[in-house]
């Protein structure tokens, strides 16, 4: 009897433990499905602040870490919807620092977490973590801190470096600034 119910216990937590896999594994692929986070490494990146056509490119690093990134997320979010790329020629990334083994766990999750399906602008994770090697390309007097943007359109030689947060109105405003010129 004793031996009857040690080994239906044993196959009850076998089996949950199956279940319980299968589920996370199941959730792990949900996330995958709806976010789209491209890992880019240092070359990569400096090939996305040279482009040459006639649009604003509006670069944005951030880490889910970072309260002030977080919070001007949505600004960002609502710039991108604004200013649509096929009116205003304006192209929007999100570039996160976060460590690249982080990807996964954070900041896919974070997208999900927060209901950023909608936003439609490139999300890429730098992979390079040798900051001080490519820090210096995108800004020669970048300190390193987030959140940071960069704005320009080599066509009409824009460029403009902001390190800080963004207030909305202040993110419209600079956009629509750079776009006048």
């Amino acid at each position: 009897m004793k031996t009857q119910y040690f080994i239906y216990s044993f196959l009850a937590v076998l089996l949950s433990v199956i279940c319980f896999s299968f589920v996370v594994q199941s959730e792990k692929k949900s996330i995958k499905n709806t976010q789209t986070v491209t890992p880019i490494d240092k070359n990569q990146l400096i090939e996305l602040t040279k482009k040459e056509d006639d649009s604003l490119y509006i670069i944005n690093f951030w880490a889910t870490w970072c309260a002030p990134c977080v919070r001007e997320l949505p600004y960002f979010n609502a710039a991108n919807k604004k200013y649509d790329s096929t009116k205003s020629k304006v192209s929007m990334k999100l570039i996160s620092m976060d460590f690249d083994d982080k990807l996964e766990e954070k900041v896919i999750p974070f997208f999900q977490r927060k209901n950023f399906s909608d936003y439609a602008m490139d999300k890429y994770l730098i992979t390079s973590m040798d900051y001080d090697n490519w820090m210096p390309e995108i800004d020669k007097d970048w300190s390193g801190s987030i959140p940071a943007t960069l704005f320009y359109n080599k066509t009409k030689k824009i460029y403009h470096f902001h390190e800080g947060d963004y207030e909305e109105e202040e993110l419209y405003h600079t956009i629509d600034s750079l776009l006048t010129l």
